[in-house]
């Protein structure tokens, strides 16, 4: 008469080692789902959003993975050749969780190759990209933008030992950033971009670092720049960079933009304020500084060796008459060294004596007695006319005699 309950008994245990069996299953599904797509889950013990590492070996999982990545997410590039020319739109991690898109060998890092622009973010957040190569795209080598959207800018953006190169005559930039802030380039290299183009063109663009990099080009470039911030940029630091033959004019501080394309809006009447250039090393090139439309801007301990044609320019290219007066820029502490009769070139539409002058060291060196170029305004302490002592040119622009100016000042 116990029968039935003991039926009862082993249905009850079959359904739980049936249920057991399922669990497992799934389980051990999920585990071979995971790992044929690449991605390794990693959890974190301090309660931070967990991570995920997404492993790619080809384009198409490379654009898949962008298209599928959250905040912690980790996008492991493979060595080898990628195509290039991908968009994204609303990529966004977020402060303690980035989305990181990485080579995965910094030795050997993958190569992007082609593409109208090796690569294109708009609306991105809390984005890092890191060694990467990108070369060869048709106009620009890196686009991120706002997708137009002036109020809400990209923003957190971080470009470590990325290299952009080899981009074709035009006005073609190696990275361009439009209406994006927060922001950092460090460690990277840009040779060879648009003949017409930006190395790196910041574009109403503010609270941004470019530090720690390599921008060269092709001795005699008539056009471009390295380095440039307009439309209504602020707040930006060039600093301890290294500028080789960087286009027409290395850093340009400013420039000429339609009002429409000023971030944020209404537009200022300046392309540019509170731009500080310190610690760079400048070589050749047609000058080293252009102030252009801008008001103020700090350009302090660089090293500026061999321009070809202006030691600085203070201009206003700016159309529009609602366009400030080019003004207020400070210049101290520089080594400027250089043969041939050179000047500081002054355009119209600048207040001239509103720039200060300040111990810069300056020395031509086929005649030194001319050393003492005509400036807007007077200088305090400068220093005419002395060889400064480059230890090894151009190796090393580390001084002997100006242990107080230049890049290497202490």
């Amino acid at each position: 008469m116990f029968l039935p309950a003991r039926r009862s008994f082993l249905d009850a245990k079959l359904v739980i080692v049936s249920l057991a069996i399922f669990i497992c299953t799934i389980s051990s599904l999920s585990r071979v789902s995971s790992a044929q797509s690449g991605a390794v889950a990693r959890g974190k013990p301090d309660g931070s959003p967990p991570t995920a590492l997404v492993k790619v070996t080809t384009t198409s999982e490379f654009r898949a993975a962008i298209g599928r990545a959250r905040p912690g997410t980790t996008i492991s590039v493979s060595p080898g050749v990628y195509e290039g020319g991908s968009y994204h739109v609303g990529i966004a991690g977020s402060p303690d969780a980035p989305i990181v898109i990485e080579g995965a060998d910094p030795a050997n890092r993958p190569v992007f190759a082609g593409g109208n622009t090796g690569i294109q973010f708009s609306d991105a957040n809390h984005l890092v990209l890191r060694d990467l190569i990108f070369e060869g795209a048709r106009q620009n080598g890196i686009n991120i933008d706002d997708a137009e959207t002036i109020a809400t800018p990209s923003h957190h953006i971080v470009f470590t030992r990325i290299m952009v190169r080899d981009l074709p005559a035009g006005l073609h930039h190696g990275i361009k950033l439009s209406g994006v802030t927060d922001f950092v380039i460090e460690q990277s290299v840009v040779e060879r971009w648009g003949d017409g183009g930006s190395a790196v063109a910041l574009i109403g663009c503010h609270r941004g670092i470019v530090r720690n990099s390599l921008f060269r080009h092709t001795p005699g470039m008539q056009f471009g720049d390295g380095v440039q911030a307009k439309g209504g940029s602020t707040n930006i630091e060039i600093r301890a960079n290294r500028f080789e033959y960087a286009a027409s004019r290395a850093v340009q501080i400013g420039g000429v933009t339609d009002f429409k394309f000023f971030r944020p809006q209404p537009p200022d009447t300046a392309e540019a304020r509170a731009i500080l250039v310190e610690r760079n090393v400048f070589i050749g090139g047609e000058t080293a500084i252009a102030f252009v439309s801008s008001d103020g801007g700090i350009v302090r301990f660089n090293t500026i060796y061999g321009p070809a044609k202006f030691l600085l320019r203070i201009l206003h290219e700016h159309p529009d008459q609602g366009m400030a007066p080019t003004q207020n820029g400070l210049v101290s502490d520089n080594v400027f060294y250089w043969v041939g009769d050179l000047g500081v070139n002054i355009g119209d539409g600048t207040k001239p004596p509103s720039f200060v002058f300040a111990r810069n060291w300056w020395y031509r060196a086929d005649f030194p007695t001319g050393s003492r170029p005509a400036l807007p305004s007077g200088e305090t302490n400068g220093v005419y006319g002395i060889d400064p002592g480059f230890l090894s040119i151009p190796d090393n622009f580390r001084t002997i005699k100006a242990i107080q100016n230049g890049a290497y000042a202490p």
